[in-house]
């Protein structure tokens, strides 16, 4: 009786230590995931995205190039999505925006500019 009692133990323990170590491997993951520049960038991607669906034709603003989410690169607008690039890491997905205006972006020295026409 006590050896089968012993073998459940070992047993419990084991699938404890498992259950520990996925759940260890998989706040790991997320935190990497939290803290990654594709986070980072969706989140100015949507921003830029809200600024555009709100403007109206004339207004213009500004995304500076050093900002606290990191380096942007590049700002591309192509097919209703806008695309940036952080910290050398491309966007691939985008972010949709919905404006029935034009809108363009320039290239300036230490910004860049979004204009609404």
């Amino acid at each position: 009786m006590k050896n089968k009692r012993g073998d459940v133990d070992k047993s419990i323990l084991v699938q404890i230590i498992l259950v520990v170590l996925v759940f260890t491997m998989f706040l790991g993951v997320t935190a990497k995931k939290i803290d990654g520049r594709g986070v980072r960038q969706d989140i100015i991607e949507s921003q830029i995205a809200m600024a555009i669906e709100a403007g109206v034709p004339g207004m213009s603003f500004e995304i500076s190039k050093i900002n606290v989410n990191g380096i942007i690169n590049k700002v591309n607008i192509e097919g209703g999505k806008i695309f940036i690039s952080i910290d050398g890491l491309s966007s691939f997905e985008g972010h949709s925006y919905f404006s029935r205006y034009d809108v363009k972006v320039i290239d300036e020295k230490g910004k860049f500019l979004v204009v609404i026409s």
